[in-house]
């Protein structure tokens, strides 16, 4: 089990039978889906938040929306190890909307407080674009 994601973490998601049952009790499977869901949101979130302490974070320390998504993620990636097309439509859609809010945190168009910003200066971005094209239709 990663440091980050405890099996605690999936008692909210998932019953600890079932659990058992898609990781066929082997709990190298369910630290291979954490490590992965764990990389996917660095990927995600590493321009601008620091994920090494993100990822640190143990207990309540931990952000709680980090973790659900982490464990959807994860779950996600344990049912796909089954069979690709028997993943529940649940499972898909956490997935996704996983996805979705890594994305939107990206772009900047949502920006969770509680995250720890870099603070060493080696990442500056700059966001630019315009408006939407107008059209302009004179007689």
């Amino acid at each position: 089990m990663s440091t980050f994601v405890t099996t605690a973490d999936y008692e909210a998601s998932i019953p600890a039978d079932l659990l058992t049952r898609i990781t066929r009790g082997n709990t190298a499977i369910l630290d291979d889906c954490e490590n992965m869901a764990i990389e996917l949101m660095r990927g995600y979130l590493s321009a601008r938040y620091d994920v090494a302490a993100i990822f640190a974070a143990a207990g309540s320390a931990r952000n709680p929306l980090i973790v659900k998504y982490a464990v959807d993620i994860a779950l996600y990636y344990a049912y796909h190890r089954l069979e690709t097309d028997e993943v529940p439509e649940m499972r898909r859609q956490n997935y996704e909307a996983a996805e979705r809010w890594l994305r939107r945190v990206q772009e900047q168009e949502i920006n969770p407080p509680d995250l720890p910003l870099i603070t060493d200066g080696t990442k500056d971005y700059v966001l630019f674009g315009g408006n939407a094209r107008r059209q302009n239709h004179l007689n």
